[in-house]
């Protein structure tokens, strides 16, 4: 017997948006699996939303239902609605983004069926490309077809009407409106389902594209303010600390962000495999037509799979501290002051000074500093060649430059500094960011003819005939 579900996709505008998914989701969507009903519900569209729903309703009497407001009542309003205008009976119900595009056959029966039996998972989510948590793509692992989770986001979220049942009977309500228009509320209805011993699950095999906020950047074009604000109201209905437990920030997740050429060295591999990693790690490697434009594609990939730190490693380095990622990330937990915390690298060519930068003047030259003190230091600039640094530091950025131009070239006078440094000018300027090295911390580039470290640089200083033998 096929599946009951009734699907709720509040709209607001965005025709474009909401005609594609409409197709494409009574194109991959089949009836003799799951008997589905669409409910939309028009938030007070003023564009072509009226007329799509007028032509595509009639077309499918069995599979529409409209309700329109006369304005926009808000994503959680709309889907309380949704939910108050199933089918008696549903075995399901499935909130859905109008910004979605299905390109999966069978995705709803592949939603519904790993948890059709299993009573103490309450609701199920797909993997797209547009999402925080877990249900990113990027932890996509061909080993794992399926997970739990310990919550799920509500860009297409779907619930067991029995789980909301149990929630509405002890609470009063499905969906709570104190986070309206919309935003923290799944994380809020997570919540309480586990606190009744529900549990979910993440099908890896179904992927939903997602276009990413397409109502809501209109709707609260500051995306991050108004994120900051129901994650806020979040805190103060449950305690900030049980919140983060709740959805596993006790573990800082962190971004490995390779630019690289293609030709990757044996030795740095070695260094990357046995490099110690905390859970939720991700690995990104980027083409590096310039180092500058892979660098910002890293900082924006960061930014948008939600991780807390991203840890630039160049393609050319190996480091001996195989622990030294896990002892960044603790002395950064230990020191919010610290923004940005570099290893110690050295200039390719002699006399094979660290990138290690102290700028002088008003219109800043940024000089090399040959000598300096073990342990933490502050600098004005260092080299991003293994360099960990606060996700939270691009946003400031970004809000503050309107760009993410993150790492830029930098010209002092006729004199043109790298992007590396560049990006440190601009934290600073932009962020007041607080640029720190661990000096006891030394990676090397791998060079055709020597690896270039700290005893090279020590050489090449202490021995004339080193120097001799040691240039280029």
């Amino acid at each position: 017997m096929a599946y009951k579900v009734d699907i709720t996709i509040p709209v607001w505008n965005q025709c474009k948006y909401t005609r594609m998914l409409l197709e494409s989701l009574l194109t991959h969507t089949d009836p003799e699996k799951t008997d589905y009903r669409i409910i939309i519900v028009d938030n007070g569209s003023t564009d072509d939303t009226p007329a799509l729903l007028a032509e595509m309703a009639p077309r499918f009497p069995n599979r529409f239902h409209v309700i329109t407001n006369t304005e926009n009542k808000g994503w959680c309003v709309a889907i309380n609605q949704g939910y108050d205008a199933r089918r008696p009976g549903s075995d399901y119900f499935l909130m859905l983004n109008n910004d979605i595009l299905i390109t999966k056959n069978d995705w709803l029966f592949d939603l519904i069926d790993p948890i059709a039996d299993r009573p103490e998972f309450a609701g199920s989510g797909p993997v797209s490309n547009a999402v925080a948590g877990l249900q990113s793509v990027l932890y996509n692992n061909p080993r794992v077809q399926a997970q739990e989770a310990l919550y799920l986001i509500g860009f297409a979220f779907l619930l067991k009407c029995q789980a909301i049942e149990v929630i509405r009977k002890l609470d009063g309500f499905f969906v709570d409106e104190l986070f309206n228009p919309g935003g923290a509320e799944e994380i809020d209805i997570c919540m309480r389902l586990s606190a009744r011993g529900y549990k979910f699950f993440i099908n890896r095999r179904v992927y939903l594209h997602h276009f990413l906020s397409k109502t809501l950047s209109v709707v609260a074009p500051d995306l991050q303010a108004f994120h900051i604000k129901h994650m806020n109201l979040l805190y103060q209905k449950y305690g900030k600390e049980e919140v983060l437990a709740f959805m596993g920030n006790t573990h800082k997740r962190v971004l490995l962000a390779i630019p690289t050429l293609g030709q990757v060295h044996w030795k740095f591999l070695m260094t990357l495999i046995t490099l110690e990693k905390p859970e939720g790690v991700i690995i990104e490697v980027h083409p590096r037509s310039l180092p500058d434009i892979a660098r910002n594609n890293l900082a924006e990939v960061a930014m948008g799979c939600g991780a807390d730190y991203i840890m630039y490693i160049d393609d050319d380095m190996i480091f001996d501290n195989q622990n030294l990622l896990m002892k960044f990330m603790g002395t950064m937990a230990k020191r919010p002051d610290i923004d940005v915390l570099s290893a110690v690298a050295h200039t390719r060519n002699a006399p094979f000074n660290p990138c290690v930068f102290k700028a002088t003047g008003d219109e800043p030259y940024y000089n090399l500093v040959s000598d300096f003190k073990k342990g933490l230091i502050e600098v004005d600039a260092t080299t991003c060649a293994c360099t960990l640094i606060r996700t939270e530091l691009f946003r400031k950025m970004h809000k503050a430059m309107g760009h993410i131009h993150f790492f830029d070239f930098v010209w002092v006078g006729k004199i043109r500094m790298g992007e590396d440094v560049g990006f440190c000018y601009n934290a600073k300027k932009y962020a007041n960011a607080r640029i720190w090295i661990d000096s006891d911390e030394c990676v090397h580039h791998i060079g055709e003819n020597l690896v270039i470290s700290r005893k090279t640089h020590d050489a090449y200083r202490e021995h004339a005939i080193i120097r001799e033998t040691l240039k280029f």
